[in-house]
């Protein structure tokens, strides 16, 4: 699938581009939030996956995953970091060298302070 189909699909079915997302050590569910913080979707990954999220330390890193919703297969880069002794959070993009996003969102206040937070 083309990075403009998933960016497309993330846009209309979240209400925002890169949306932010959790994960919890003791599931292999991936929580997605809407522009508000609010959750909107919940995607469980495979085993293989869901080791490769809840491989990344304290440093920000970056996954690409592919959720698999309702039959469509959707890859997608997740930035994001560990941010609890048993918790993950980080934000989603479409494409991994997309500059313009990350410049955009690094931009945006809430995704400013929360890359402070993945920064800690």
């Amino acid at each position: 699938m083309k990075h403009e189909d998933v960016q497309a699909f993330l846009d209309a079915r979240l209400g925002i581009s890169n949306p932010r997302w959790s994960m919890w050590e003791d599931s292999n569910a991936l929580h997605f939030f809407d522009g508000r913080g609010t959750p909107c979707l919940v995607v469980v990954l495979d085993r293989r996956q869901a080791t490769q999220v809840k491989a990344l330390s304290d440093a920000p890193g970056i996954v690409m995953v592919i959720l698999n919703i309702s039959g469509e297969h959707f890859p997608v880069y997740l930035y994001g970091r560990k941010t609890g002794q048993h918790m993950w959070d980080g934000i989603t993009f479409a494409r991994r060298d997309d500059e313009k996003a990350v410049i955009h969102h690094l931009n945006s206040d809430n995704i400013v302070s929360f890359f402070r937070k993945l920064t800690k």
